[in-house]
């Protein structure tokens, strides 16, 4: 089950993330903020997932199991580093 939300939340994130970077004119302020409080809150989540994912250890987890989870793991740190550059840059808060 962690390896599905795991994989679900990082999938989610990545759209998100699309969706937000290059469609971000074409949004309503009120769809703008709420994909962006989406990205907030989920991005963690799908981290800790991915990383309960790759900790974890059974005998019917396979390899490739593990690259999946080590893959999220990536992918969400850097939409962590990405949000939080996103956080810092006050030109981002037109939209308020």
């Amino acid at each position: 089950m962690v390896y599905v939300v795991a994989t679900f939340s990082t999938v989610f994130n990545v759209f998100n993330f699309l969706l937000i970077h290059f469609a971000f004119s074409g949004f309503a302020k009120e769809g703008a903020l709420l994909a962006i409080i989406l990205f907030i809150f989920l991005v963690p989540i799908g981290f800790i997932f991915s990383v309960i994912g790759l900790i974890k250890k059974k005998n019917a987890t396979t390899k490739s199991t593990q690259r999946l989870m080590l893959i999220c793991v990536i992918i969400n740190s850097l939409l962590i580093v990405r949000t939080l550059v996103f956080l810092n840059d006050s030109s981002n808060f037109h939209i308020m």
